[in-house]
């Protein structure tokens, strides 16, 4: 899906399947959040709503009071938070404008708003589908520290298309301190290259021990040099800490789940790996 810039889009089912997990049908919000992509690092999708009964789920239906308009399109997966201190749960929804929401669970209204920077153009890019390219992965929450970590393609006036991951403060939705960390700055310090223009990020970000994941693809088309990939990053200290890719060009993460987690280790799976021999050139998943 190819969206113009400046293109408001209205968030319905994807927002109404995530409050009906969280909150069950007719009720208020549960003390629980969904943090990362389908609800838990192993990605098993499992949310359990006690109160959402199939008599219930039969009522299913929009909520005329929710009312939630952002600028750009969504591809991530909203996340839902619940303060512990107390206040209105909030969804937290990023676009492809490079603009990050939290909004009233119950009304839609945005309770803050924050830009990341400009959205790099498809016309920035060897080769693309999505016009302008912002958020694109699933971010994730710490629930520890409040803050929800992102990864944005970012249009800088004098470098070009630029990745940078970023901390927000689930309160304000300010940039918390040490944030945002340029990826390929971040690799260069230790002697890793990273591709800024045909490198794409489109699967979701992972916390596991600490630390933070962030899996690497290319664009559509699969143009140019790039590597499939996966940094890492110290959020006491923000920075790359270390980085995997795959030993031939290509390769990418290209699915939405990202990097899984089973409490022992981490899984991420990749294609269209890229093999040259003698002159011949082709994909291999």
């Amino acid at each position: 899906m190819v969206e113009p810039k400046g293109w408001r889009q209205r968030i319905w089912c994807g927002l109404m399947v995530l409050m009906a997990a969280a909150a069950g049908v007719g009720g208020t919000a549960a003390a629980e959040s969904v943090v990362t992509y389908h609800g838990a690092a192993d990605r098993s999708g499992l949310y359990v709503a006690p109160t959402l009964t199939w008599t219930k789920a039969a009522s299913v239906r929009l909520d005329s009071g929710f009312d939630a308009t952002v600028d750009g399109a969504i591809y991530s997966q909203p996340l839902y938070w619940v303060p512990p201190a107390g206040g209105a749960a909030r969804i937290i929804v990023a676009t492809e404008n490079n603009k990050v929401y939290a909004l009233d669970a119950g009304t839609g209204a945005a309770i803050w708003e924050t830009s990341l920077g400009t959205p790099v153009p498809l016309s920035a890019l060897p080769c693309g589908n999505i016009n302008p390219m912002g958020v694109t992965g699933t971010p994730t929450i710490d629930p520890t520290t409040g803050i929800v970590y992102l990864e944005a393609y970012v249009q800088t006036p004098s470098g070009g298309p630029r990745h940078m991951v970023f901390g927000l403060s689930l309160a304000t939705g300010k940039v918390t301190p040490g944030w945002p960390v340029d990826v390929a700055n971040g690799l260069a310090a230790l002697g890793r290259g990273f591709n800024n223009a045909p490198q794409g990020q489109r699967s979701a970000l992972t916390l596991v021990n600490g630390k933070l994941y962030v899996p690497y693809a290319g664009h559509f088309g699969d143009c140019g040099t790039y590597n499939g990939m996966v940094v890492g990053f110290n959020l006491a200290t923000p920075g790359v800490f270390g980085a995997w890719s795959t030993e031939t060009i290509g390769g990418g993460s290209w699915g939405q789940s990202g990097v899984a987690f089973d409490g022992t280790s981490m899984f991420v799976t990749t294609g269209n790996g890229i093999v040259t021999l003698t002159g011949w050139e082709w994909a291999s998943g």
